[in-house]
């Protein structure tokens, strides 16, 4: 990998202090400090979730500064992001798309074994700029090891997009914070040209369907029948969001745009269904604005969200590999004619919604806590355990051990007993024939 050059915007220092999964924290002396975000490339929902994170720091008083690739230079133009810096690393589109190619079908309880390296090996490849940074400006040269080892080793903290509100339970260490739905809010005013489109939809409502910010190259083929099936249901709106021009025809009650948003439509009292390739944001969002959907696992953790939404019976999940008319039709109509989905869309939303504060503000109040008293005490201990140690084998070992030794000892015990008993008995008899 060639080594990036920076482009430096609203900033003029790389602020690292101490490694975390998104951030990174001054001595815990300071009240406000400087706060690295990196989302890996900066596309994409981790992206949105990063400078969500971000600019609830910068309303608790913190300097923020984004990391994003060269591809993705467009973020640190955004008006809407301008109380947010940002740098500017070098990284090819090639590199990028050679990672997505590497996405992996494992079956069962293997594939947890197998994803989780494969997993590691594409993030050590992702992370090989970073690892120039740290080298190139001397960033804690007194910490061994990789971006990847030092995440894992010397993290104080860790933000992870989830919520129990429909999470399967777990148990989590004390420095892993739940913040699930942090993208998710009331719905804000649509531009006057949507608002029209929603409201003409009369009784019927809208559909919004989107692959997400990702896919953005689609075989046709693949798209055709959600056309052909749109056009099946003239009494309801679709809203696509489709970059390019569509070689297929499109009906007339379909209005395709680059960009919606998301958010605010499925906030919008019109919409009735959310189709959607699976994306973690677009997940909390439905949910939290109450809106059944139809999801199609395309990749990444889509399928994660596929088990949960299929658990929780707000939803119906497609096999990518087999969206014919008929499927997508029915799934529809079953989406449409029973209120189930509906109901339990909005108790999800009830749920959700109701939290002590909004996931931003509660980032916000742990990266303080961490800033200000330091999170080591919050680790697990695990950390310090090496394999054998971490799986027990030692303790396993022993007892096996231990085991075989009574086993061994019964075993020499009863044939001894036997045999003296077999030596008795022929004396005994002996003696008795003499």
């Amino acid at each position: 990998m060639t080594n990036p050059s920076f482009l430096l915007r609203r900033c003029n220092a790389v602020p690292f202090m101490r490694f975390c999964v998104v951030l990174l924290t001054l001595p815990p002396s300071l009240l406000a400090g400087n706060v690295l975000i990196t989302t890996s490339l900066g596309e994409g929902s981790h992206y949105f979730v990063g400078k969500t994170i971000g600019k609830y720091l910068v309303r608790h008083g913190h300097n923020v500064t984004v990391l994003v690739s060269e591809a993705y230079a467009h973020r640190a133009d955004n008006p809407e992001d301008s109380e947010l810096n940002f740098i500017v690393f070098h990284q090819s589109t090639e590199q990028i798309k050679s990672v997505k190619e590497r996405h992996l079908a494992f079956s069962k309880r293997v594939n947890n074994v197998v994803a989780n390296q494969v997993l590691f090996q594409i993030l050590e490849y992702m992370h090989g700029p970073f690892n120039t940074v740290r080298e190139r400006h001397q960033i804690r040269q007194d910490l061994q090891g990789s971006i990847s080892d030092l995440i894992g080793t010397y993290t104080d903290l860790f933000l992870v997009n989830m919520d129990f509100a429909v999470e399967y339970p777990l148990p989590l260490i004390p420095n892993i914070i739940t913040i699930g739905g942090i993208t998710a809010r009331p719905a804000a005013p649509l531009p006057d040209d949507l608002e029209t489109l929603m409201q003409s939809s009369g009784d019927g409502g809208v559909i919004l369907f989107t692959l997400g910010t990702y896919v953005t190259h689609i075989r046709q083929e693949f798209l055709e029948p959600f056309a052909e099936v749109f056009g099946r249901y003239p009494q309801q709106k679709v809203l696509w969001q489709f970059v390019g021009e569509p070689k297929f025809k499109i009906p007339p009650n379909v209005k395709m745009m680059p960009w919606l948003p998301q958010n605010d439509i499925l906030g919008h009292p019109k919409t009735r269904l959310f189709i959607f390739h699976g994306g973690n944001n677009g997940f909390y969002e439905t949910m939290y604005h109450g809106v059944p959907a139809i999801l199609i696992p395309l990749t990444g953790d889509a399928i994660d969200q596929g088990s949960r939404l299929t658990h929780q019976g707000f939803g119906i999940v497609l096999d990518k590999t087999n969206v014919t008319v008929d499927v997508l039709d029915d799934a529809i109509k079953t989406i449409f004619n029973n209120n189930s989905y509906s109901e339990v869309a909005k108790l999800l939303s009830a749920r959700l919604q109701s939290r002590s504060m909004h996931p931003g503000d509660r980032a916000a109040f742990w990266v303080n806590h961490v800033m200000k008293h330091g999170g080591g005490y919050m680790r697990s201990p695990l950390i310090g355990l090496n394999f054998i140690q971490r799986n027990m084998l030692d303790v396993l070992a022993f007892f096996l051990a231990l085991v075989s030794v009574i086993l061994v000892v019964s075993f020499y015990s009863i044939r001894c007993t036997l045999s003296f008993c077999k030596q008795k008995c022929i004396s005994s008899s002996k003696q008795k024939h003499d």
